[in-house]
C-alpha cells in the first residue's frame, strides 16, 4: 500500500486518540498526531542529521531545516518502535540495529502540540538514503550541535531543538 494511504491516529492535547485520518489528509498545521524521530549517532559519537526536503505530495513543516536523522508519523495500530524501524528501513535502508528509546511526551511546538517519541541508534553513516524523505545528511559533533542551538537556532527544525533540549543528555555522544 502507498505510504500516504495508511491511517494515522489524531490526538487531543493530552495525547489520547480521538480519531484517525489517511496520512495524505493530515493537516500538519492543525492536526495533533504522534511523530517518531530517530537520531543516528556514529560509533565515533557524531550526530547524523537530516535536512528536510521541500515536498509537494506530503508537505513538510520545516523544509530545508536541519532535523532528526529521520522522522515519521506513527500509523494507526503501529507502535512507536515499529514506526521507527519502518522509517529506518524506508529512509536510511537500515534493516537491523538496536534502537534506544530516548523518551516521549507531548510538546508544545510553534504550530501545534505534538506527541513525540525519540529514539537513537548507533550505526555508521548510511552510504545511501531516500532522497524523497531526506534532502541531505550532515555530520555534526556534540559541540557543533550546542553551537547551532545557541548561535543559529533558525537553521534547526523546532522538533530537533526540543528533542535536543529534552533528551540530548541521553545520547551516546
Amino acid at each position: 500500500m502507498e505510504h500516504s494511504a495508511y491511517h494515522v491516529d489524531l490526538l487531543d492535547k493530552d495525547g489520547r486518540v480521538v480519531g484517525k485520518k489517511l496520512r495524505r489528509d493530515v493537516d500538519k498545521l492543525r492536526d495533533i498526531y504522534h511523530s517518531v524521530h530517530v537520531l543516528l549517532v556514529t560509533p565515533r559519537g557524531e550526530l547524523i542529521l537530516g535536512v528536510i526536503p521541500a515536498r509537494e505530495d506530503l508537505p513538510n513543516l520545516y523544509p530545508r531545516k536541519l532535523s532528526s536523522t529521520i522522522a515519521t508519523i506513527r500509523r494507526t495500530n503501529e507502535t512507536a518502535e515499529r514506526a521507527a524501524k519502518r522509517a529506518l528501513g524506508r529512509e536510511l535502508f537500515i534493516e537491523e540495529g538496536d534502537i534506544k528509546l530516548l523518551g516521549e511526551k507531548m510538546f508544545k511546538l510553534p504550530e501545534q502540540p505534538k506527541y513525540i517519541t525519540a529514539y537513537c541508534i548507533v550505526a555508521n553513516p548510511p552510504t545511501s538514503f531516500s532522497v524523497l524523505d531526506i534532502d541531505t545528511l550532515a555530520v555534526v559533533t556534540a559541540n557543533e550541535m550546542r553551537s547551532l542551538v545557541k548561535n543559529t537556532p533558525d537553521y534547526l527544525a523546532p522538533t530537533l531543538k526540543i528533542i535536543w533540549q529534552e533528551f540530548g543528555h541521553k545520547l551516546p555522544i
